[in-house]
């Protein structure tokens, strides 16, 4: 399993369209992804209701854990999309 932290930059948080591209993302991947707040609930990265309920904004740290083959890459490449949301 690989786990990282990212601090959300993008100025409306991870509202409708960024959490809808990290579905795509996700779910191509076919890896199990977990997204959360660092001390809360974590939602399956490919359940847009679950990222929306999560209700995060600008500035929070999230956590992400990822887990299956090369989860090492798929941790890089979603860690990527995060922190260059709103750039």
């Amino acid at each position: 399993m690989a786990r990282f932290h990212a601090v959300i930059k993008a100025p409306d948080g991870l509202h409708a369209r960024p959490a809808s591209e990290l579905v795509r993302l996700v779910s191509a991947s076919g890896h199990d992804v977990q997204i959360g707040r660092l001390e809360g609930p974590k939602h399956a990265a490919t359940s847009m209701l679950g990222i929306l309920s999560l209700g995060i904004r600008t500035g929070e740290h999230v956590e992400v854990d990822v887990t299956g083959p090369d989860d090492e890459q798929v941790a890089r490449k979603v860690a990527e999309f995060l922190c260059n949301l709103g750039e």
